[in-house]
């Protein structure tokens, strides 16, 4: 129930109301502008996550379930999250959280895929019980190859 919790709220941003549940009208209507990711086309792919609060990532899925991640100007400086994807195509994106707190905090976003476009959506919340809030990104879809400073490798590995 977590994750339709965080298709909720991207839900009611892009459609401006928000669906009370799964069978709710509102929900399947918004997800027929959408389509499923396929693991072929996310492994061995770069994505740029653009937060509203966080800024910019750039993430590199595995095919092992792993993401390299790392910041869009900072790209020397990276870190390993996990990838799923379930049966409607979504991807759940598990990261840690940087923060100056004593415990270490688990960021989780949903991507749902665009069914015009390589400009997608995500929603991301934390399991941190005081940090309630739930952050909107914007997510580009690369493909397998990219270029950027202080990035070795150029052609994504779907080891």
């Amino acid at each position: 129930m977590e994750d339709f919790r965080r298709l909720q709220r991207l839900c009611k941003l892009e459609t401006g109301q928000q669906p009370e549940s799964p069978t709710d009208p509102v929900y399947p209507a918004w997800m027929r502008t959408k389509r499923p990711f396929t693991r072929d086309e996310v492994v061995g792919s770069y994505m740029l996550k653009l937060g509203e609060l966080c800024g910019g990532y750039l993430v590199q899925f595995h095919g092992d379930g792993t993401v390299t991640e790392r910041y869009m100007f900072r790209p020397e400086k990276s870190w390993t999250c996990h990838w799923t994807l379930d049966d409607a195509g979504v991807i759940h994106l598990s990261c840690p959280g940087e923060n100056d707190r004593k415990q270490p905090v688990r960021c989780r976003l949903d991507i749902v895929a665009s069914a015009a476009g390589t400009v997608h959506a995500g929603c991301e919340d934390t399991d941190d019980a005081e940090n309630h809030v739930i952050e909107h990104f914007k997510v580009f879809f690369l493909g397998p190859t990219i270029s950027l400073p202080g990035v070795l490798e150029t052609a994504a590995s779907a080891a």
